[in-house]
């Protein structure tokens, strides 16, 4: 009698397209990926015109793609977003010298990035490192797509148990809103960039932002939300003084804190050791704002992998700060989020097309109330 054991049954294989102007670095990957049977190259292109050209015929689980000139990288992804809106594309670039360029990709809705190996050197250790590293994100960003794009094939008939539900707090009425505080990973670029976009220049509270990424990068990430906001965004700087319309981004390997004297609230950079392998991180600014604010913050835990934000948070609770997070239908990764509910703090689940609102809604309903008891004292 023959039988079937699903947990045997082999995945299908993630299908890569990537684009790259270097012929090395083409062999390279094609060299690699041909000897593991979990990938299939299906298609390649050396630029991005050809790329997008391509792109609907090749239905790809994943694309890898160059930022250099030649491959226009950040207007190809522009392209390929208006074709699908939710393939992984992963710039594929060297931090040293396309740093901007990268970051301003990633703003316009590139998922994530990966460094090159250098070719200068021995081609084992390129093709080592292309194994150890490349390679597993693109594996694991092509299985996040392959899932997906099953959900929406097959959508799962759900049976809603109340008593499975996570609990969400009641919402409170009596604290005023001092600072938004956001901590936010995988996909958070492209995610913040959306949602930023939609506070007015005149919004009440500083923005606080962890966002995991290199040196250098939060710079150009500061640098190219602020072109495209109302707001005044800023890279963190040490003894800056925070004010309303305000939106300032953690430096990329320091911790971003704030102390309060008698006439403000400042900015402070440490060099402290990274919490949950980040540093910048989400724990550290979410404590801090807890100490300096106590009940008058708001968090809100994004898009990202693993669970930095998650002991902030249980301090930004105790303090009686509120909690929104983002939902696992609009987030490149739930991990951060997840944590967050996992643990019952999270006040509400939020959709990222919603998130500014429900920011801005709480924060201006709080200090609205507030000018009021003022005025009635």
């Amino acid at each position: 009698m023959n039988s079937t054991d699903d947990t045997n049954v082999m995945p299908p294989p993630v299908r890569i397209f990537f684009v790259d102007c270097s012929e090395t670095i083409c062999r390279m990957l094609r060299f690699v990926m041909s000897v593991d049977l979990e990938l299939h190259v299906c298609g390649s292109a050396r630029n991005g015109v050809d790329a997008v050209s391509q792109f609907p015929t090749t239905l790809p689980d994943v694309i890898l793609l160059d930022v250099e000139p030649l491959s226009s990288g950040k207007d190809t992804v522009g392209a390929i977003r208006k074709l699908d809106p939710d393939i992984p594309i992963i710039m594929f670039c060297t931090l040293a010298v396309d740093t901007e360029a990268t970051v301003d990709a990633l703003t316009r809705g590139a998922n994530d990035y990966v460094p090159k190996p250098s070719v200068s050197g021995q081609i084992n250790d390129a093709v080592t490192y292309l194994k150890s590293t490349v390679i597993p994100k693109l594996k694991r960003w092509g299985r996040w797509f392959q899932g997906l794009r099953q959900k929406r094939l097959f959508p799962a008939k759900v049976t809603r148990d109340p008593s499975s539900a996570p609990h969400i707090s009641p919402s409170r009425s009596h604290e005023t809103i001092e600072v938004v505080g956001i901590g936010i990973s995988t996909g958070g670029p492209s995610a913040l960039a959306q949602v930023l976009k939609e506070f007015p220049a005149n919004f009440d509270v500083p923005i606080l932002i962890t966002q995991h990424m290199p040196i250098h990068c939060t710079r150009f990430l500061a640098e190219r939300l602020n072109n495209i906001c109302q707001l005044q965004v800023r890279e963190g700087a040490e003894g800056s003084v925070l004010g309303p319309g305000q939106a300032w981004i953690a430096p990329g390997d320091q911790h971003m804190v704030t102390r309060r004297n008698r006439s403000n609230v400042t900015l402070h950079l440490t060099n402290d050791p990274p919490e949950n392998s980040c540093r910048p991180s989400a724990d550290v600014m979410f404590r801090s704002i807890a100490r300096t604010y106590h009940n008058r913050c708001l968090a809100v835990v994004m898009t990202g992998m693993g669970k930095d934000g998650l002991d902030g948070c249980q301090e930004i609770k105790w303090h009686g700060g509120r909690i929104l997070v983002q939902d696992e239908e609009t987030s490149v990764a739930w991990g951060m989020p997840r944590a967050i509910i996992k643990s019952d703090l999270a006040e509400r689940i939020v959709p990222l097309a919603e998130m500014a609102h429900a920011i801005t809604s709480i924060v201006a309903a709080q200090n609205v109330r507030e000018r009021r008891n003022l005025i009635t004292t």
